[in-house]
């Protein structure tokens, strides 16, 4: 058994309190950081509540009392990925988790499904990044392959129960979500995307050769106009890099009054760039990629299904070519005499595939996809193997999820927890500690209660029981000769060696072992 068991530090960083109106950055000179985070005390606190057990009802935990003689933890665990790891953002593009900042939003969903119920897609905020450096296993699907530390949590397939990686074994299905590695955004996207939406949505006027309506020749023009802001924002960033100036102006269209806003261009020599790029078809994925975009934007609706609708069948048709070369499967519904429409055909996953593979602009459209339910794909575990210590990023959202990988994830339950007693979630998690010094005589009085009902306890819920302060206190060794006092059933979840201490006292409570009172 070890003989030490030094503080963890797992993060140099303390974010400020999301439930404190006020941070307070300690200056340097007071010697916080003068050596590093590793150099810095442990603080105990005693905590003085008049409870002991705590009390929760979801079935994925697997117990309905925990005790926790320990608030924080010096072990300072975090749950990590490889900051190469991509991660699903709410713009439905997948980036590096190593670029997360605070703030950002990402795809995500029910930490826990409401009873009798599924789990929903939501829409999660990034509320704080963790760094660190630790041990890493390399987890391997039929699909995926990521960098991840052996506490980080997985949602299984089967019963959609939480699994760190070091419990996950071949054969084990994950929950996952295709991922796009589609080629980013490149010219021939952005000529695909000013073509798709213009032939959606836009008015064109001009023929190559026109000169002044001066001179006898008719009002030359291109306009698009929409609701939505995001598409104008990005042809005009479009558009300059093809050497067109232009801006957003308001506009009316003279029928009801809608709020719309436009681009538009009448000069000749401007025109002649955007008249060759709206009749140069490329012969390319992001070519494709981008004429799928635009024309979503200007034609497209996501709500019981994802449909395109045009008058023109032709064009319909167009599209899906294009759709099909990209792998995505459109059902012409035509409608004579009206709009005939474009049905995405397959399960809700290959929505989020389309959005992550085309990328649209306009979020109302892609957001509707929160709020349905999770139903993903099992993706077999191929292989757990060990890895070398390495740099790793984790991440706090507000929902407690992600998609990492094409993964369902989780990000560490326990740092947020700090936050409710008035500390970070940061390195005062590691040593700003709070103690239950009485939590045995508060136990004993537990089990006294004619109100309680025999059943196991879990030592601990929240941090590790046997952290690098239970060796000089014993408050977890203590609670547990209560437990053996009454033989009430008890589990224990540990990363330290020290447990290998209370042997005796677990041994006591082991099926066919007598004790008494």
């Amino acid at each position: 058994m070890s003989r030490s068991d030094p503080p963890g530090r797992g993060t140099e960083e303390n974010p400020p309190n999301r439930y404190e109106p006020f941070h307070v950055a300690l200056d340097p000179a007071d010697g916080e950081d003068t050596f590093g985070p590793a150099s810095l005390p442990t603080i105990l606190y005693r905590d003085t509540s008049r409870t002991i057990l705590a009390e929760n009802d979801s079935p994925d935990v697997g117990f309905r009392f925990s005790l926790n003689p320990y608030r924080g933890c010096e072990h300072g665990c975090v749950y990590c990925l490889g900051p190469e790891t991509p991660i699903l953002h709410a713009d439905m593009t997948w980036r590096p988790i190593g670029e997360a900042r605070l703030g950002d939003e990402l795809v995500a969903f029910d930490e826990f499904p409401e009873p009798g119920k599924t789990r929903k897609l939501r829409k999660a905020v990034v509320e704080a990044v963790w760094r660190s450096r630790s041990p890493t296993l390399r987890l391997i699907t039929e699909r995926a392959e990521v960098v991840t530390t052996p506490e980080h949590r997985w949602l299984q397939a089967r019963d959609f129960r939480w699994s760190p990686s070091r419990q996950l074994t071949p054969g084990r299905k994950l929950r996952y979500l295709p991922v796009s590695t589609d080629g980013g955004i490149d010219e021939d996207y952005r000529a695909g995307y000013l073509a798709g939406l213009s032939l959606g949505d836009g008015t064109f006027r001009y023929d190559p050769g026109w000169r002044s309506n001066r001179l006898g020749f008719p009002m030359a023009y291109w306009r698009v106009a929409l609701v939505d802001d995001e598409p104008l924002t990005r042809i005009v960033d479009y558009l300059r890099l093809f050497g067109v100036e232009a801006n957003i102006r308001p506009f009316s269209d003279g029928r009801n009054g809608r709020p719309l806003r436009k681009v538009e261009v009448r000069s000749l020599a401007r025109l002649a760039i955007i008249h060759a790029l709206l009749n140069g078809e490329r012969d390319s994925p992001s070519y494709r990629r981008g004429f799928l975009a635009g024309f979503f934007d200007a034609e497209g609706h996501n709500g019981d299904s994802l449909r395109i609708s045009q008058v023109d069948v032709s064009v319909l048709e167009r599209v899906q070519r294009y759709g099909a070369c990209l792998g995505f499967d459109f059902k012409l519904e035509p409608r004579p005499g009206a709009a005939s429409t474009l049905r995405l055909v397959g399960r809700f996953i290959e929505r989020i595939r389309f959005f992550s593979a085309c990328r649209p602009a306009i979020a109302r459209k892609m957001h509707a996809l929160f709020g349905w339910e999770m139903n993903l794909d099992p993706e077999p575990v191929r292989a757990i193997e060990p890895g070398p210590r390495a740099d790793v990023v984790d991440i706090q959202t507000s929902t407690g999820t992600f998609y990492a990988a094409g993964l369902a994830t989780h990000n560490c339950y326990a740092r947020p927890t700090h936050e409710y007693l008035g500390f970070s979630a940061g390195l005062d998690f590691e040593r700003r500690i709070i103690i239950k010094e009485n939590a045995a005589e508060l136990l004993r009085q537990t089990f006294l209660s004619p109100r309680w009902e025999p059943q196991t306890v879990a030592l601990s819920g929240n941090t590790d029981c046997y952290q690098p302060a239970e060796r000089k206190l014993e408050i977890t060794r203590r609670c547990l000769e209560v437990f053996v006092e009454f033989l009430n059933p008890v589990s224990a979840i540990t990363k330290s060696a020290l447990v290998a201490r209370d042997v005796d006292l677990f041994a006591a409570l082991a099926p066919g072992t007598s004790s008494s009172r």
